[in-house]
């Protein structure tokens, strides 16, 4: 895969992402109310993935390269984005194990956040992330 195939891939899922944040944050709020109080932990979780995705289409990228530098961040980013993608389900259905769930993505989100913030000077990507794993981290202890 070529660097040009890679950035359309991101841009690709990151916009499908995108769309389906949407569509889930506005059913949310149309057949469940209460699902409006955990607002904040579902649109950073769908960031977080969104973020996610790009960051692991750039390390693929690197992959790709023949540079190996960016492997654990990979590993991170490939838990962080299922994690906060059933976090976000976890939130728009007002589940009573949110808290849980939460508090469980935050120790994800920070395993991720340390591993991507070690290439935030060389890497945007990274960097996006990982900022993007703080402000999940923050709105997940925001339900404790």
């Amino acid at each position: 895969m070529d660097r040009r195939q890679a950035l359309l891939t991101a841009f690709a899922s990151a916009a499908a992402l995108s769309m389906a944040s949407r569509a889930v944050v506005a059913q949310a709020n149309e057949s469940h109310p209460s699902a409006s109080a955990n607002r904040e932990v579902l649109e950073s979780a769908l960031h977080c993935a969104r973020d996610g995705e790009i960051c692991m289409a750039h390390c693929l990228e690197s992959f790709s390269a023949g540079d190996s530098t960016l492997a654990e961040c990979a590993r991170s980013v490939a838990q962080l984005v299922p994690a906060c993608t059933a976090l976000a389900q976890l939130a728009a259905l007002n589940s009573p194990r949110l808290a849980e769930f939460a508090h469980a993505a935050a120790l994800i989100c920070k395993d991720c956040e340390a591993q991507c913030r070690k290439h935030a000077d060389h890497h945007d990507f990274c960097k996006n992330c990982a900022d993007s794993c703080v402000s999940c981290i923050k709105a997940c202890e925001s339900l404790h």
